[in-house]
């Protein structure tokens, strides 16, 4: 490596005190040694705040700081950029494992290909306990990932980043989906970003992770964030209506439309079971889904199809 300039790690922690340490410590334990780490707690309830203080007694590099009142992940990033001092930004969450080489090698991915701006990983994802799960495909190509990017997110937050990236593209904006929207408006700006090939972070899947209602909030997000991309696509200033009373209102999901949402997820997991079982079957339970929720189903299916696609073609 040329010389190991300053990362920053910035992790953002809420109710995680049954991982917290074991993600700490794979940060602590970095081979690559010229680190600032970054922890701001958003108000946890659990003793996640209280053994961060201990945390930071045994190591002169963990900066800690806690929201005054829960501001949510986007709010909290950003109180976190605005204090970092590093040529490189790292991202880790508070219930998840770096390998050890992680920033090292993402730091040598980034010095070796100066046209780059961000790099991401490839993740391994575990269980509760630690056990894996799966090793999912991600794309390493640059090219590959700006044509991803349009569909569904080519390249998960645990990324590492020049700063004058984040100076270029601005603040995180909206919570669930800040990662994705951050790419889409890199994407505006032709900056590139792709994924280091080797699996060098472990993601914590987590019982109470699946789609509910702020399922849905979710998916009315990703069609926001695209709406935006495709505006600034067609604008000449590269602008965009993004507003945070829009956000607001995306937020607030009425009692039937979440009824209808969770009841199409149902059905798409019965088609996800059968789709390799009884195809008539499959195609009964999709169908179905989409009737249910059409408008957000539809979407979301039409983009995964091309996604997985591009990713299979172009990797």
């Amino acid at each position: 490596m040329k010389f190991q300039p300053l990362v920053s790690v910035l992790i953002p922690t809420y109710n995680v005190s049954a991982f917290i340490e074991e993600a700490v410590a794979s940060i602590v334990s970095q081979t690559y040694k010229n680190l600032e780490i970054i922890i701001v707690d958003d108000c946890s309830t659990d003793g996640t705040y209280e053994m961060l203080v201990n945390f930071q007694k045994s190591d002169n590099r963990i900066k800690l700081f806690r929201n005054d009142k829960n501001l949510r992940i986007a709010a909290t990033l950003n109180f976190a950029l605005s204090v970092c001092k590093g040529e490189y930004i790292a991202r880790m969450d508070g219930d998840d494992i770096s390998v050890p080489e992680r920033i090292e090698k993402q730091v040598k991915f980034m010095q070796e290909h100066p046209d780059i701006d961000l790099v991401g990983l490839h993740v391994i994802n575990i269980d509760e306990g630690g056990a894996e799960i799966k090793r999912p495909k991600f794309c390493t190509s640059a090219e590959t990932c700006r044509e991803l990017v349009k569909y569904s997110i080519p390249v998960y937050h645990f990324w590492l980043a020049k700063k004058e990236a984040y100076e270029k593209v601005g603040n995180y904006r909206i919570s669930t989906v800040e990662d994705y929207d951050f790419l889409l408006r890199m994407a505006t700006l032709k900056l590139k970003f792709c994924n280091h090939p080797e699996y060098l972070y472990k993601q914590r899947i987590r019982i109470g992770n699946t789609a509910t209602s702020s399922g849905l909030i979710q998916r009315k997000y990703l069609d926001y964030v695209r709406q935006l991309y495709n505006e600034r696509v067609n604008n000449v200033k590269s602008e965009d209506s993004f507003s945070e009373e829009e956000v607001i209102r995306l937020r607030h999901a009425n009692k039937i439309e979440s009824m209808l949402f969770n009841i199409s997820i149902g059905f798409t997991y019965k088609f996800g079971k059968y789709n390799h079982q009884n195809k008539i079957k499959a195609a009964i339970y999709f169908f179905l889904a989409l009737v249910f929720s059409p408008i957000r189903q539809s979407k979301y299916y039409i983009c995964k199809a091309k996604y997985n696609r591009i990713l299979n073609s172009g990797y």
